[in-house]
């Protein structure tokens, strides 16, 4: 199935966002998007148009200015050393009500508020855990990517009914991984 879907493909621009209060983050994760950009172009050339913002102000004036559909967010939670206001939680809150395909990804060194994702029901494709091994964080990052790009594609393209199981069960098996 995942083969299928690769052959299908083609050209795929896809707007990527960043939101980190270190910019060394940023800059590492737009090199670990630069990457994905080779890795994922078998079948289907992928380019990432990225925008990035170091604090939440930022962010939003990002947000307001620019038409978002179907974007792929990477969102720290602590923005300026604040867990509880004007954190990426709030972001993402703001990024799902103005692009409903969004695809939003926690990347953070708090891993103890991952569940605050699922209290606030924000539906994060992943929450990515940073860690000092670059070679995990970057295959963790890559896969991710992957996900968020055949979930839009899955958005955009009429399943049949009989083909919609399989193509449920292996999103699933893919976000499992």
């Amino acid at each position: 199935l995942h083969t299928a879907y690769r052959r299908q493909r083609q050209m795929c621009i896809r707007d990527r966002f960043i939101c980190d209060d270190d910019q060394n983050q940023i800059e590492q994760t737009k090199k670990i998007l630069g990457a994905a950009e080779m890795i994922l172009s078998d079948d289907e050339e992928i380019e990432f148009s990225i925008a990035s913002a170091t604090d939440y102000m930022g962010a939003i004036d990002y947000l307001k200015k620019h038409k978002l559909d179907g974007g792929i967010y990477f969102l720290d939670v602590e923005l300026g050393g604040d867990t509880e206001e004007d954190t990426g939680f709030d972001l993402a809150a703001l990024i799902k009500k103005r692009d409903e395909r969004a695809q939003i990804i926690f990347v953070t060194s708090h891993a103890d508020l991952s569940l605050i994702t699922f209290r606030r029901r924000l539906g994060p494709i992943d929450y990515i855990v940073k860690t000092s091994d670059l070679d995990k964080f970057r295959q963790m990052m890559v896969k991710t990517v992957e996900v968020a790009i055949y979930n839009l594609h899955l958005s955009l393209i009429h399943i049949s009914e009989p083909m919609r199981p399989q193509l449920i069960s292996y999103a699933v098996f893919c976000l499992k991984k």
